[in-house]
């Protein structure tokens, strides 16, 4: 079972970024020489680490405000105290392939990985990328998998594997993968993004929505947020045409075949096609939105028990308890937010009614 409650809990602070530990290690060696012997060597011995710290430190500084070259010489002159330090090397790589010198870059990561000391995912991750962007796919491809068995329980080799399985039509097999990044971390956001296009190609409508519904709970504010609200607008509607005022058509044929989710898709195009009649032509398009996302979440929640898997236990059992509390205008609310001025003043003019949702969401 999905911990849902301890996900939902750190939502508001989930920070998807990876960012790179700078933190050197010392590493301790036998030394079969006289007790005069070590206490010689040992200063000197720290002298060359703390430098090479400084030499690290100074480069990461130059790479982070842009200036790569000079980076570059700094950790290869922190290479000189270490030919081995795996931190360096990393370091080296890292920047190569931030300029896009992928040849290079896998030159340094290469050795990271054989050392197989630290900052080997790192290594692996950067590597892979380096490979795809040179159009070597397969490979890698092949290095995500090598990763995955150094690091099974590490969500972002899952995706960066699915990412690189899905640019390649790999669609089948790039699902499976970002469902088992997402089981592993479900708070990371562009993986349910990737997996709400993955469903939507397929035409599966409603694990499409279930996917960018909870997309936008992670990201509610940012250009794919509205990007995300565009495509599932689009599919609430999808396979229906009003033909005229009296005449509204649903494609049946877009529903797909006979699933778990065919009840939930085929009363979906029953409110779209509702939506459309004089009857709802004076509601708003967002008041329309809360009460047909309310009726789904509804229709799927009398549908999950004895279901297993990640829509029925991550998505589903979380927007079954968002159902049982009184939230539900707020969350539509709080994920429609890049949509314009009503969405945003209906949160300005509420913040008592958000504020509750945001504590519930923290329980």
């Amino acid at each position: 079972m999905y911990k849902i409650l301890k996900v939902i809990k750190n939502i508001a602070c989930a920070n998807n970024s990876v960012t790179d530990n700078f933190e050197t290690k010392n590493k301790t060696k036998k030394m079969k020489k006289s007790i005069l012997l070590i206490q010689l060597i040992i200063p000197f011995f720290l002298i060359g680490q703390s430098t090479q710290d400084s030499l690290v430190n100074e480069g990461v500084r130059l790479h982070d405000s842009g200036n790569y070259e000079e980076a570059i010489k700094k950790y290869e002159e922190a290479l000189e105290h270490d030919k081995e330090s795996s931190l360096v090397l990393y370091e080296l790589g890292y920047t190569n392939y931030v300029m896009g010198d992928y040849k290079k870059a896998i030159k340094y990561l290469d050795k990271v990985i054989k050392n197989k000391e630290g900052y080997l995912r790192e290594a692996y991750t950067a590597k892979g990328s380096s490979l795809d962007n040179m159009g070597k796919s397969k490979a890698a491809i092949k290095t995500y998998e090598e990763a995955i068995k150094e690091f099974p329980e590490d969500y972002l080799l899952y995706f960066n594997l699915g990412l690189t399985r899905f640019n390649q039509g790999m669609i089948k097999e790039s699902e499976e993968d970002i469902k088992q990044g997402i089981s592993l971390n479900p708070a990371h956001t562009t993986s349910n993004y990737l997996l709400g296009i993955i469903k939507m190609e397929q035409g599966r409508r409603i694990e499409s929505i279930l996917a960018f519904h909870f997309f936008l709970l992670l990201e509610p504010d940012t250009k794919r947020s509205q990007e995300a609200l565009i495509r599932l607008e689009s599919l609430m509607y999808q396979g229906i045409t009003k033909k005229d005022e009296k005449n509204i058509e649903i494609n049946l044929l877009s529903l797909g075949e006979e699933d778990d989710f065919s009840s939930a898709n085929l009363m979906l195009s029953l409110l779209g096609a509702s939506n459309m009649t004089e009857e709802n032509q004076n509601k708003s398009k967002q008041k329309l939105f809360y009460e047909n996302t309310e009726s789904l979440f509804s229709v799927l929640k009398e549908q999950k028990e004895g279901k297993t898997g990640l829509w029925w236990e991550l998505y589903i059992e979380f927007y079954s308890s968002l159902l049982e509390s009184d939230h539900m205008e707020a969350y539509c609310y709080f994920i429609s937010q890049q949509k314009g001025e009503e969405e945003q003043k209906w949160i300005s003019e509420n913040g008592d009614k958000m504020d509750k949702f945001y504590k519930w969401l923290q329980e």
